[in-house]
């Protein structure tokens, strides 16, 4: 059986889990590659990149992907333009032209935004499909985000929603998943997909990557500061965006003041150069050095205001560190309060500071919650993620 992943690029939260699911497929027997729209890392997962083998398509790729977006943002006053607040359904690419698709038994879609054209793609594609949910864009008129500010693309979303129901009515053999089961719920409510499709399996972690095993070894971490106060990692795609928590993370430092370490991991973390307490460590490609920095810190903190599922959360649980986030959708279904982490609502800073503090001053009780953290990640070792999906695939090639 070939299976074929395809997502928009090969540096984001979800070409993560479909490079760990891909990997998974591969070590039980399957044929399973990637298909990206360009390069951007160097992760020799990734198979194939859609501009290498069409190269009269790279410069429609690059006014598709890079000038038309941010064209779109300036005209409609979009302050940050790294944010992706709403993306259009039609792009000027043929994904079935490729020589990997052309070969694949299985189109395993994942986050397809600028790269997929939904209109001509279900148009023509007679394959079965697996298409992992990673956002609520697939749903929506346009928008990422349930609460992001679209206001200034109102006029397109009637139109986008209908393109994408007429679309997907002409799916055959389609299998929707959903890592939460809020997701789920969400894609259910949408009712652009037959709901006996809609399924739930969640993200997984490799645990031969995140594990407690060197939890100790590592405590004390070269790239964070070398004294005896406790660690506190905050660990974002992209920093400078508005979902992910940044001003949340500031005011909670504050509150807490000079009495634990603070560490910013991920892109744009210099946007804190400002806040002497913070320590940025910036973007780490290395997986294996982002596990030693997960079981170097005692507390994780997840501060977005939407998560799907939150991969941040079982890759700090998979390393022994319990997680302190946001009631912001995935993460409530993954952490079990007050044993793996807490969950706290309505982005407040103060019981924020207040837990951590209780938790930080516990020593007996942080120890069980790193203890316990471990072993809760266990059901989401990507092995047995794979297995699951193998299902879903053997379902619609017999189906078919």
């Amino acid at each position: 059986m070939d299976v074929l992943h395809i997502n928009t690029t090969d540096t984001s939260g979800s070409a993560i889990a479909a490079k760990r699911l891909s990997a998974g497929l591969n070590s039980l027997g399957i044929n399973s590659k990637i298909l990206s729209l360009d390069k951007r890392g160097n992760d020799v997962s990734f198979t194939g990149f859609f501009e290498d083998r069409i190269l009269a398509l790279k410069p429609l790729s690059l006014f598709q992907r890079h000038f038309l977006p941010t064209y779109r943002k300036i005209v409609h006053s979009i302050k940050n333009l790294d944010e992706n607040i709403f993306t259009f359904p039609n792009t000027l690419i043929d994904i079935t032209k490729h020589e990997l698709f052309k070969k694949a038994d299985i189109i395993h879609l994942h986050h397809i935004a600028d790269f997929v054209d939904i209109k001509s793609f279900f148009n023509k594609n007679t394959k079965p499909i697996v298409w992992t949910i990673h956002d609520f864009n697939p749903i929506s008129g346009g928008n990422h985000w349930p609460d992001s500010d679209i206001s200034k693309f109102q006029k397109y979303v009637a139109r986008n929603i209908e393109i994408k129901k007429n679309a997907y009515s002409k799916a055959k053999y389609l299998k929707v998943i959903n890592p939460s089961e809020f997701q789920k719920n969400e894609v259910i409510k949408s009712g652009l997909f037959p709901e006996k499709s809609i399924k739930f399996i969640p993200h997984g972690v490799d645990f031969n990557i995140y594990n407690s095993h060197k939890r100790i070894a590592f405590s004390e971490n070269s790239k964070f500061p070398n004294n005896n106060k406790r660690n506190i990692i905050f660990i974002s795609d992209d920093h400078k965006l508005s979902n992910k928590g940044a001003d949340l993370f500031i005011e909670i430092v504050n509150i807490l003041g000079d009495k634990f370490n603070y560490i910013a991991v991920g892109k744009n973390t210099s946007i804190y150069c400002n806040h002497k307490l913070i320590v940025q460590i910036g973007f780490v490609s290395d997986e294996n050095q982002l596990a030693d920095i997960y079981r170097s810190a005692d507390i994780c903190l997840i501060l977005s205001k939407f998560e799907s599922f939150s991969q941040i959360t079982i890759e700090s649980l998979a390393c022994g560190t319990p997680v302190i986030s946001t009631n912001c959708g995935g993460p409530e279904e993954i952490i079990e309060s007050g044993i793996t982490g807490y969950i706290v609502k309505n982005r407040n800073a103060i019981k924020f500071a207040e837990i951590i503090e209780n938790v930080m001053n516990d020593k007996v009780k942080l120890a069980d919650m790193s203890e316990a953290s471990a072993e809760k990640a266990k059901i989401y070792d990507v092995n047995i993620i794979a297995r699951q999906y193998l299902g879903i695939y053997k379902e619609l090639t017999h189906n078919k």
